[in-house]
């Protein structure tokens, strides 16, 4: 499931099995009116979700036909239509992220006059993705429009083990792009890129169980990551770039608190 931003409308998402996509629209109190089916795909739909509300009302969808498809609504007619993009990947689009709207912040850039903003970028970058599919390769896709896709970059060295899902970093305060990969082989693998487009392996989080999901925070400080076994587990970077559980980092925190206040006392 997918909201779109409430800017557009009371709209909601659905994919699902059957290989269809849904779009309802939420009519008061709570009335569920289908508006939109997208029945073009062939295989399981995995994941729909809307883009950033900067680029308007977007939708994506990925499925285990290899393809991916773009919705968009129409503002003047209110009516949604679809196009498919066929063969992004072998064995399945397993997974995809929307990468920001807004670039990463850099805080080396003169603020001038706190009156004038008019030196403070507030261009948008363009739309983009990344995916992840049975084929073990990463794919960075620009979307110049709902027609017309370009895949910039592959990457495929550091998830042959088998990815299971993707998450692009909502950056706030950073200074380069980031990608979580969760695989099967029981590790969460950070990618980054100080210019979006040439991602490389930064670092490597190895769990004790099998993950099915990672999802960051929303500004951007904590990764989530979903186990098979009921648990989720919260990451956080440390200043020596290594990745620590966020229950770990809590747990000395109180011991050298403790051993403070007992100090004190």
């Amino acid at each position: 499931l997918s909201w779109c931003h409430p800017k557009y409308g009371n709209y909601l998402a659905s994919c699902s099995s059957d290989n269809t996509i849904k779009i309802w629209k939420i009519q008061p109190p709570l009335l569920f009116d289908c508006v939109y089916t997208f029945t073009k795909h062939t295989d399981i739909v995995t994941k729909c979700e809307f883009a950033p509300y900067q680029y308007g009302a977007i939708l994506l969808a990925t499925g285990l036909d290899d393809n991916i498809s773009i919705h968009s609504l129409d503002l003047y007619t209110n009516q949604w239509t679809g196009e498919i993009h066929k063969k992004i990947h072998n064995k399945g689009v397993v997974s995809f992220s929307w990468a920001p709207a807004l670039p990463p912040l850099n805080f080396q850039f003169d603020f001038g006059d706190q009156n004038d903003n008019s030196n403070i970028q507030t261009s948008y970058l363009p739309m983009r993705i990344v995916t992840c599919g049975g084929d073990g390769i990463i794919k960075i896709i620009t979307i110049r429009s709902k027609e017309q896709i370009c895949i910039e970059q592959e990457i495929s060295a550091y998830c042959q083990s088998g990815p299971i899902d993707i998450s692009w970093l909502n950056y706030v305060g950073y200074t380069e792009n980031c990608i979580a990969l969760c695989c099967s082989d029981k590790t969460v693998k950070i990618l980054n890129s100080e210019d979006g487009n040439s991602f490389e392996l930064s670092s490597v989080i190895q769990l004790d169980e099998d993950c099915s999901k990672v999802s960051w925070s929303n500004n951007g400080t904590y990764l989530g990551v979903t186990l098979r076994n009921n648990k989720v587990k919260i990451f956080h970077e440390s200043i020596d770039n290594q990745w620590e559980e966020l229950e770990k980092i809590n747990k000395n925190n109180e011991e050298i608190l403790g051993y403070q206040n007992s100090q004190e006392g």
